[in-house]
């Protein structure tokens, strides 16, 4: 090696030093050694985000062993991670347009991408076409081209599982083979992007995953259903809770079996024999509303006021719809772990301590 090669590792490798403040009374040699191992090796992970849930639980287990760069909106409101915003492995970057985050490659070397951005209109109106396409093709499509132009050779795409055709009835298994036919808009504008990132895997050495999501769900995710009948049944509203018929049957995945599904997305890709692999992640369990009122009613002790089949299932509402994942067991070597009723339970207990938290504070000001 030429004396060149040497003072710049003999640099590079005091800075790590400094960087990290490795004193040896703290730490000894062989600490000293493997911190600045895993720094050297510490991956750089861009993250595209605007408002979902699973964006800040992905954040906090990446930060942990890489550096993550998050890309978000400046409106966007990160109150999620108020808590880990200071953190060394963590660098918000608030972009407006694509010229913003390809100031973000130039000065970086980004080591994987993972997309979750995404603008969801179940029923869209007129004025939610240009959002939808902006954001769902039109930057994902960027995001590639950058990729290929600043030689990041990984890509971990999103989607959910209304890309595919829902038979309603119960011999609906669906793996990475069933006939897709989108949902809705938003649906077609994940299909037209899947075209787009097979071209590239395809025409450049570049490999992507498709992670299609199925049904998840987290605590103090106040917008979906489940929570909905949480806060119903600790806040002891009086008042019936209508909803749509009893049969509707679903397969749900917990947020943390979601997360590990993206980590082993970025130990496996580099292995994989194709470009490009798409793979479901959820459980291959289904239940019902009705199943799932009578277990948050063990799980509370309560025995509550629903009223099931008040109102009509929507247009083309997804009544049965089970998974086959295993593609992802195989190739990624992920399953979901989490029971329902371990993470109804943990939902479940989630608000109650808010609950009782906002009561404790409510009494100091009384």
């Amino acid at each position: 090696m030429s004396d060149f090669g040497l003072l710049w590792i003999q640099l590079n490798i005091d800075k790590i030093w400094n960087d990290y403040d490795l004193h040896e009374k703290h730490h000894g040699n062989c600490g000293k050694f493997f911190k600045i191992l895993n720094f050297v090796y510490m991956k750089n992970i861009l993250i595209t985000w605007w408002s979902w849930f699973i964006w800040s639980y992905l954040t906090r287990k990446l930060i942990k062993d890489n550096h993550v760069f998050c890309v978000t909106r400046r409106t966007s409101d990160l109150y999620r991670l108020q808590d880990i915003l200071d953190n060394k492995n963590l660098e918000t970057v608030y972009s407006d347009d694509v010229n913003d985050i390809e100031k973000l490659f130039k000065g970086t070397h980004i080591d994987y991408i993972i997309h979750l951005a995404t603008t969801y209109k179940k029923a869209h109106e007129i004025w939610d076409i240009d959002a939808m396409i902006n954001t769902n093709i039109s930057l994902w499509t960027y995001l590639c081209q950058f990729a290929i132009k600043y030689w990041v050779k990984y890509f971990i795409n999103t989607w959910t599982f209304f890309e595919y055709e829902h038979r309603q009835n119960v011999d609906n298994i669906i793996n990475e083979n069933t006939n897709e036919l989108p949902y809705n808009l938003y649906a077609s504008t994940k299909l037209s992007f899947h075209n787009i990132l097979k071209y590239y895997t395809s025409n450049f050495d570049f490999k992507a995953i498709t992670l299609r999501l199925f049904s998840p769900y987290w605590p103090n995710d106040n917008i979906k259903l489940i929570p909905l009948l949480i806060k119903n049944i600790i806040n002891n509203w009086d008042e019936e809770l209508k909803l749509s018929w009893w049969e509707q049957r679903l397969s749900f995945t917990y947020v943390d079996d979601i997360c590990n599904a993206y980590i082993k997305s970025i130990e496996k890709i580099a292995d994989l024999k194709n470009n490009y692999e798409v793979f479901n992640i959820w459980s291959d369990k289904t239940y019902s509303l009705k199943e799932i009122y009578k277990m948050l009613c063990d799980i509370s002790w309560k025995i509550w006021n629903v009223k099931f089949g008040a109102f009509p299932y929507a247009k083309n509402e997804i009544v049965y719809s089970q998974c086959d994942y295993k593609r992802a067991q195989i190739l990624l070597w992920w399953w979901p772990k989490t029971s329902i009723k371990d993470w109804l339970l943990l939902t479940y207990n989630s608000y109650l301590n808010d609950f009782w938290k906002n009561q404790s504070e409510m009494s100091l000001w009384s």
